[in-house]
């Protein structure tokens, strides 16, 4: 199995592509997968300036696939008043867990006129490359920048000396801002 370490610097890049994918789309809603699609729909809905929606969804533990479990949709918004919804993920694998909230979604909106799609920063195993940024072999892993490894360390790529250094200046700009 090759691992791959994806940065933070990489990771937003990658979701800067996966943006581009989306406003091609005029998507004018996200829904976001988690946990991993959390921040991509965060992200997304902040730089599209579209409502975003939360269901929670896992198949994995671990790096073992088990059964599905998806709660409902969360968000301030009315769904059902939306025409173009992006559901987002960090990576697609067969596509089950894909399908299962689309037709959730589909199901909620109950509208034939409603546009549905799927994205995600990688994919495998999937029928359209216009839908993730990265495709994936079958034997690739990901490791994203917010989880962690097989070290129990998260991969931050912070350097905690320069992390002090950068606290102790936004300290004396927040200082001299209040006074």
């Amino acid at each position: 199995m090759d691992r791959r370490i994806v940065s933070w610097k990489q990771y937003l890049k990658l979701v800067s592509d996966l943006e581009k994918k989306i406003r091609l789309q005029q998507s004018d809603s996200i829904v976001a997968i988690g946990r991993g699609g959390l921040i991509v729909g965060t992200i997304l809905s902040h730089h599209l300036n579209i409502p975003l929606f939360v269901v929670m969804a896992s198949r994995y533990n671990g790096i073992e696939a088990g059964n599905l479990n998806i709660s409902g949709i969360v968000g301030t918004f009315d769904i059902k008043k939306a025409k173009n919804v992006a559901i987002v993920d960090d990576i697609i694998d067969e596509g089950v867990t894909v399908r299962r909230i689309w037709e959730e979604v589909f199901n909620k909106i109950n509208s034939s006129e409603t546009k549905v799609n799927f994205y995600a920063i990688f994919g495998r195993k999937i029928e359209s490359k216009d839908c993730v940024v990265e495709v994936l072999g079958n034997d690739d892993w990901v490791q994203f920048p917010y989880e962690t490894g097989s070290d129990k360390k998260m991969n931050f790529g912070i350097e905690y000396e320069k992390l002090e250094e950068s606290n102790e200046r936004a300290d004396t700009i927040n200082n001299s801002l209040s006074s």
